[in-house]
């Protein structure tokens, strides 16, 4: 396997486009199911507050990547959840179409602060009911998520019921992302939870691969009771755009419980969750039992920071065949889970 021609730390990626795809997941057949039975609106406590480390870097080297390159990040975690940052470039293992080919890029991260830039849409459901107070809570924790991680960072701010409103474009000040929680109108309506993703997966693909010598990292936020009975995207085709765009979906459930036959309490799978949308991404999903978000966004960005970079060159025939490809990993240490934010690419056309 290849490794970086330059060291861990200061090594850095900027990419050139190329087609990405993934899996046509199965349970996104469930959707349109699940769809036609379940029309709820259910009230969204939106409070969310995070607190990030981030440091000034040295002078850093660029990699450049051409547009036959393929990669993808990968989450690493051992039996007890704990994010794994020390694996060897020979403890994993890459399969396309059940082929392994050799890794030629590889970096891993050792730090437990955020060492890249990040590119964040915050989705935001708005179908329920939402006092002003909340709104403001949204606001402190948006400041404060802006004024801490590294400042060469962008975020935008969406809403979404009936329809998707974008409440600000791309920035990287935090007084203009606290400004847009001033806009927060027409509560209430139906749900876009799918609808409101692709709109924030469609604005990521307008931002820059780098930034600062960085190669930029691709998330959608959305916080949602996770019940959609408006959107028009089907989930495979959503999972395909942002396999393409590079983008990782986390959620935060306002969770529903259902009592079991032994008297405990289960969460309600909702229609986000039949479609495995987030996890198909490479993101994760939490549960939003508490009305504060601090240790939620906290896991979030330690999770991007503790991913590992990899990426490789198809063999040539497959570089322009117009397929779509598929992609696993294979971690050979005992004992540890894998993530990988793609299950696949598609390959231009000649």
């Amino acid at each position: 396997m290849g490794a970086w021609p330059v060291n861990y730390a200061a090594s850095t990626w900027r990419e050139t486009p190329t087609g990405f795809g993934c899996n046509i997941m199965a349970s996104a057949a469930v959707y349109d199911l699940v769809l036609s039975r379940h029309r709820h609106i259910l009230a969204v406590a939106l409070v969310a507050a995070i607190g990030v480390t981030s440091s000034a870097t040295a002078q850093e080297d660029v990699v450049s990547l051409d547009s036959d390159l393929v990669a993808l990040e990968l989450t690493v975690t051992d039996a007890k959840g704990e994010f794994v940052t020390d694996l060897r470039s020979d403890e994993i293992h890459l399969f396309e179409d059940g082929e392994e080919r050799a890794v030629d890029f590889f970096e891993a991260s050792r730090r437990r602060d955020m060492t890249r830039p990040v590119a964040v849409v915050l989705a935001l459901d708005i179908s329920g009911s939402l006092t002003r107070e909340e709104v403001e809570l949204q606001r402190e924790s948006a400041m404060k998520f802006v004024g801490l991680v590294r400042p060469e960072s962008l975020f935008s701010v969406l809403t979404f019921n009936h329809e998707v409103n974008v409440l600000q474009k791309f920035t990287n000040e935090a007084k203009s992302v606290g400004k847009a929680f001033d806009k927060v109108r027409d509560v209430g309506g139906s749900t876009r939870i799918f609808d409101s993703i692709d709109h924030g997966v469609r604005m990521l693909t307008k931002t820059p691969h780098s930034r600062a010598g960085r190669r930029l990292r691709r998330v959608v936020v959305v916080i949602t009771d996770g019940f959609d009975n408006a959107s028009t995207i089907a989930p495979s085709e959503l999972v395909r755009r942002a396999s393409a765009a590079g983008v990782t979906v986390y959620s935060i459930t306002i969770p529903s419980y259902i009592r079991g036959l032994d008297g405990g309490r289960t969460r309600a799978i909702t229609i986000l969750d039949a479609t495995r949308l987030v996890a198909a991404t490479g993101g994760s999903d939490y549960s939003a039992d508490s009305s504060d978000y601090t240790p939620i966004f906290k896991a979030i960005a330690e999770e991007i920071s503790a991913e590992y970079q990899l990426a490789f060159y198809p063999p040539e025939a497959k570089r322009k065949d117009g397929k779509f490809h598929t992609l696993r990993v294979e971690v050979t240490r005992p004992g540890v889970k894998v993530r990988a934010s793609r299950q696949g690419y598609q390959s231009p056309g000649k």
